[in-house]
């Protein structure tokens, strides 16, 4: 999306326990994320885009936020607290992540979800700051299965 807002100013931040942001403290609820986002906005009205758990995070901000959420545009963002949702995700323990496994899930998930030959051309580095990734993702996804963030219909934007 950045490539392609050439003219407008974008923003971007990786989440707690993600690439830059790797040794920041994970998130323990949706909540948190959105904190830290409307920390960044710092007052200023946004268009939120957010994809997979970043649309989460977008939704319940602009739920949260109102009078700084001009628009919120998501894709393939997980919404597995509904009934219908099925899925991997869905089926994720809402119980704190073990860390022994978070390495393990993290690779299963990237697998799972973009593909094992994606994996594969990845190099060594990325590789493990995927796995170290993993305790974030698994903290993320059980978030998820607390019940729903955000209220569709306190979501008053274009």
């Amino acid at each position: 999306m950045r490539r392609r807002l050439r003219d407008h100013t974008v923003i971007t931040y990786d989440r707690r326990g993600y690439a830059g942001s790797i040794e920041v403290p994970t998130a323990d609820a949706v909540s948190r994320h959105v904190a830290d986002l409307a920390d960044i906005v710092d007052g200023d009205p946004v268009v939120a885009i957010g994809h997979s758990f970043g649309g989460v995070v977008a939704l319940t901000f602009a739920a949260e936020f109102p009078h700084l959420t001009r628009s919120a545009l998501v894709f393939e963002t997980p919404l597995a607290w509904m009934p219908w949702w099925s899925g991997a995700s869905r089926d994720v323990d809402h119980h704190p992540p073990r860390a022994d496994r978070a390495a393990a899930a993290a690779e299963n998930f990237f697998r799972r979800v973009v593909s094992d030959e994606a994996w594969d051309r990845l190099d060594d580095e990325t590789r493990a700051l995927r796995r170290r990734e993993g305790f974030a993702l698994l903290s993320d996804l059980a978030s998820t299965r607390l019940g729903p963030p955000f209220d569709p219909k306190a979501i008053s934007v274009p």
